[in-house]
């Protein structure tokens, strides 16, 4: 697992790549707003959180860098590399990632990926509230082996909106009780669901969960994959290919559900009988 080292604040920071060169990777926010940078020097690879910190990370090094700028808190890098550098720098160097959130079942890890907002965080929380282990919050990494895809574990904190504090009693974000880390662990990954919103005015049911096969599948999961270089052909080539090991083993379903906090006991008892009971 890789570790965060803070250099010190008067180090330089390295040039901001522009969104136009070759070979560097873009985010923005669900607004359209760029809102960090990925780039690669042979072995050595960068990802750019402006006003933030630049992560340097290297092949074969146990450590991640984090240049800061002289604004940054300590506790805002930290927080930064767990949520997001942490699990694309994992990528970069191997293994896979999913934008979900999990629990462990008896089956193994269950995991829920979707946009930023569609609910996974809060689903992952109510079934964590009947009994299930918390395994991730907004990443799952996992890694092909011999008995097929294994999650790892990584750091995580449980991060809820005000209106699903309030929706399991909590007055504030302190009060969610603090995961079992066991960081670097790893169990098998069981099923993957991939979220989506059903109009409030719709006439479909509350919940539709339904088994997604063939192409259909693995779009579904590349939406919602982690990619720290998508113009790395070779490395693309070997993520195609942990995916379609990944279908060859996991089952992918659709999770379609009315977005109310209000239908939370019919969606869990869904999610339970067409998924984790299986």
């Amino acid at each position: 697992m890789l570790s965060l080292v803070i250099a010190p604040i008067d180090e330089s920071l390295p040039t901001r790549p522009d969104a136009s060169w070759a070979d560097v990777n873009v985010w923005s926010t669900p607004e359209g707003q760029m809102c960090a940078f990925s780039s690669s020097e042979g072995r050595h690879h960068w990802l750019h959180w402006p006003g933030v910190a630049s992560f340097r990370f290297t092949r074969g090094s146990g450590a991640v860098t984090a240049i800061p700028y002289p604004e940054a808190r300590p506790e805002i890098i930290r927080t930064t590399f767990h949520h997001t550098v942490l699990p694309l720098a994992l990528q970069a160097l191997g293994r896979e990632g999913l934008h979900a959130s999990a629990v462990v079942a008896s089956c193994g890890v269950v995991a829920f990926c979707g946009k930023t907002q569609t609910g996974k965080s809060t689903l992952a929380y109510a079934l964590s509230r009947r009994g299930l282990e918390p395994w991730s919050d907004d990443a799952v990494v996992w890694e092909t082996g011999p008995n097929g895809p294994m999650a790892v574990r990584l750091p995580f904190d449980v991060h809820l909106r005000p209106q699903a504090l309030s929706f399991f009693g909590h007055s504030s974000p302190s009060d969610v009780p603090p995961p079992q880390q066991g960081v670097g662990a790893r169990v098998p990954l069981a099923a993957v669901c991939v979220l989506q919103r059903i109009p409030i005015d719709s006439a479909a049911p509350v919940v539709s969960i339904e088994p997604v096969a063939g192409g259909r599948s693995l779009t579904a999961l590349l939406d919602h994959a982690h990619c720290f270089n998508p113009y790395d052909a070779a490395r693309t080539r070997r993520m195609l290919q942990n995916y379609l090991a990944l279908l060859d083993r996991v089952p992918v379903y659709t999770l379609a559900f009315r977005p109310s906090l209000d239908h939370m006991p019919q969606l869990l008892d869904a999610i339970t009988d067409a998924v984790i009971a299986p």
